[in-house]
């Protein structure tokens, strides 16, 4: 896959957004063929070493291995990541707190969709768009997706981190109407871990969020899987792993 960086305004956000945009090689040389869009958070980790984990999510690799020709959107965080993937006030965060969430969910849908279906050959209808992320990039892809419905037909959550913020977030999923059209991807690990907390309970607290999310999704039946990775971690290693997995299994929506 080819990289290319670009700097998008966001009036919602009011700043300068780092996107990343990997290409399949394809993309240069068949002109005129169009191609499914995945959209990720915490972009920067998707092709580079995350300094938490010390490692990344491969994700060239990943798609060349499985043959996927796709356009890979990565939108970078910045210091600004707990604001606008959190909808509510994180239990341990410090300081004042506005969450930005909404109006990051307007940027993605709203101005950086529309851009980069005008200017690249994107396959820009809802069965070909695609969203995911990892930890509190979990959270803010499912409440992108239970706010703005209609627009991505895969919603991809990896260790979900709705734990700090349990009650509101699974009250937010369970009284909205969600998008009852999408597949819902839930994976996570029994090994999972913040640096903050005890193992032992982060173990089970993202244990508990991804089975309750389930509970929930089958309780309106709308389409799910979760897959519990044994001794899984919260690491972008892992993450790439089940990316692969993800990826096999709805691999006909790629073709």
């Amino acid at each position: 896959m080819i990289e290319r960086i670009h700097r998008e305004y966001s009036k919602y956000l009011n700043c300068y957004k780092q996107v990343r945009i990997l290409f399949p090689e394809s993309y240069f040389k068949d002109l005129h063929k169009r191609y499914p869009v995945f959209y990720f958070h915490d972009g920067q980790n998707l092709v580079h070493r995350s300094p938490f984990s010390n490692s990344s999510w491969g994700i060239k690799k990943t798609f060349k291995d499985l043959n996927i020709e796709a356009i890979v959107v990565g939108i970078d965080s910045n210091k600004n990541r707990v604001q606008e993937y959190c909808p509510f006030r994180p239990i341990d965060f410090k300081g004042k707190f506005t969450s930005k969430a909404y109006e990051y969910g307007q940027f993605i849908t709203e101005e950086l969709k529309p851009i980069i279906d005008k200017k690249l050959r994107t396959l820009s209808d809802y069965e070909h768009t695609f969203i995911g992320g990892s930890s509190y990039g979990a959270v803010i892809s499912l409440y992108i997706s239970a706010t703005f419905k209609g627009i991505f037909s895969l919603v991809m959550s990896f260790s979900l981190a709705s734990w700090p913020f349990l009650i509101l977030f699974n009250d937010y999923i369970r009284l909205t109407k969600l998008d009852e059209k999408a597949k819902y991807q839930i994976c996570v690990g029994t090994k999972e871990e913040d640096i903050n907390y005890n193992k032992e309970m982060c173990h089970q607290a993202y244990l508990y969020c991804s089975k309750l999310l389930k509970d929930y999704l089958d309780f309106k039946n709308i389409n799910n899987e979760l897959t519990i990775y044994q001794d899984g971690r919260h690491s972008e290693r892992d993450w790439s792993k089940q990316l692969a997995d993800v990826l096999v299994k709805e691999i006909n929506r790629f073709r």
